[in-house]
């Protein structure tokens, strides 16, 4: 069973201000139809609404984050799942003191950019009414 250490796939910068990303599983670390990474928000993060082809899971770990599906809203809790259905228009947003932690969930194995899972980003949060 392989295992992804933080000493072969760091953290580093995440597309959008205030977020940190280390993708865990993708198409360099698993034969398997999956894609897995970490996503932290820090206070005052906002991940704008896009979509995407497949279905992506988070996974809440630290935080409280405001999710927003389709035209529900919610605060999830460390412990809560939330699903984005393929198509569906989701975002993420950090609206606490605290940091934010989240596990994400693709199920195909490859970089997200390199699906087009990453198209209709703005090209910054300024782009996004928030």
């Amino acid at each position: 069973m392989p295992i992804v250490t933080q000493d072969e796939r760091p953290p580093g910068p995440g597309r959008f201000p205030l977020t940190e990303k280390r993708m865990l599983l993708d198409e360099g670390t698993t034969s398997s139809p999956v894609s897995m990474g970490e996503l932290v928000l820090h206070p005052g993060a906002y991940v704008p609404p896009h979509r995407h082809d497949v279905e992506e899971a988070f996974y809440v770990v630290a935080g409280h984050p405001t999710c927003m599906t389709g035209d529900e809203v919610c605060r999830a809790a460390p412990g809560d799942a939330v699903l984005a259905p393929a198509g569906a228009l989701h975002s993420l947003r950090n609206e606490t003191a605290e940091d934010v932690k989240l596990v994400y969930f693709y199920p195909v194995a490859a970089k997200a950019q390199d699906l087009g899972i990453s198209a209709d980003y703005p090209e910054s949060t300024a782009d996004v009414d928030s």
